[in-house]
C-alpha cells in the first residue's frame, strides 16, 4: 500500500528486508553468535518465529502454548493491520496510480 503512495519505499523495503534477513538466525544458529548479539535475539520478532521452526523440524520439539498464542497474535494482528490500511487507502489507489 505505502509503495502506492510513495514510490521509494520499494527500494527501501527490499534493503530492509535483506538486512533483516541476516539479523534473523534462519541460516545458522544462535550458538554461533557472541553473547551480546543473542542477548539482542528476543526483540526480532521473526527469530521466536525461526527458532520455533528449527526446533521443530531440527529437534521434534512442540512449541510451548505460551509462545504459539505470542506467534499467534503478532500473526493475527498484523493481519489485522493490513487488512485495515488496505481499506482505509483503498479508494485512493486509482488516483495515485
Amino acid at each position: 500500500m505505502l509503495n502506492v503512495f510513495f514510490r521509494d519505499v520499494a527500494q527501501f523495503t527490499t534493503v530492509f528486508l535483506q538486512i533483516w534477513f541476516w539479523l534473523t538466525p534462519i541460516v545458522y544458529v544462535p550458538n554461533v553468535l557472541p553473547p551480546r548479539a543473542v542477548a539482542l535475539l528476543p526483540l526480532n520478532v521473526m527469530a521466536r518465529f525461526t527458532s520455533i521452526h528449527q526446533a521443530l523440524v531440527l529437534h521434534s520439539e512442540l512449541p510451548s502454548v505460551a509462545e504459539s498464542l505470542f506467534l499467534i497474535q503478532i500473526t493475527l494482528g498484523t493481519l489485522v493491520l493490513g487488512i485495515l490500511c488496505f481499506r482505509t487507502l483503498q479508494r485512493r489507489i486509482p488516483d495515485e496510480l
